[in-house]
């Protein structure tokens, strides 16, 4: 398979995994813009997972989603401290589990207790949850600030 026809099929896998939907959007520019990326990232993973001998890769795209996330959350947490959101120490648990969470299933996927597969499910699973549960109900908060 040439070049070109392989990154046209690695885009294709990686679209139809896990591809950004209206629905998803919150409304609110900067934070839906932070979880389309964070979208980005697992699709990354996805797609890199379907290749043999991709573990350093693997890592890698693992590490730039962990950073990305933590920024994220605090991008967040900033925005709902200045909005007064009345759940925001509920929010911040949510936050805090998922990242020990995702501590937990990197070091899994390290020591090879995990496959690739196992962690991408759990990623996406995750964040539609929460962008469709937990984080719909700072949306008046937020808005009220002008975001």
């Amino acid at each position: 398979m040439n070049t070109s026809m392989e990154s046209l099929d690695r885009v294709e896998r990686k679209v139809s995994f896990f591809k950004w939907k209206t629905e998803y959007e919150l409304g609110i520019r900067k934070i839906d813009e932070q979880h389309m990326k964070l979208v980005e990232y697992i699709s990354d993973l996805f797609v890199i997972s379907l290749e043999k001998n991709k573990i350093e890769m693997m890592q890698e795209v693992i590490d730039r989603l962990f950073e990305y996330t933590e920024q994220h959350f605090v991008f967040e947490e900033n925005i709902l401290k200045d909005a007064q959101y009345p759940d925001f120490n509920a929010h911040q648990l949510t936050h805090k589990k998922f990242i020990n969470q995702l501590i937990e299933y990197r070091q899994k996927f390290n020591e090879g207790k995990i496959v690739p597969a196992q962690l991408v499910v759990f990623l996406k699973d995750w964040l539609i949850q929460h962008i469709q549960g937990t984080d719909r109900l700072y949306i008046p908060f937020v808005k009220k600030i002008g975001l």
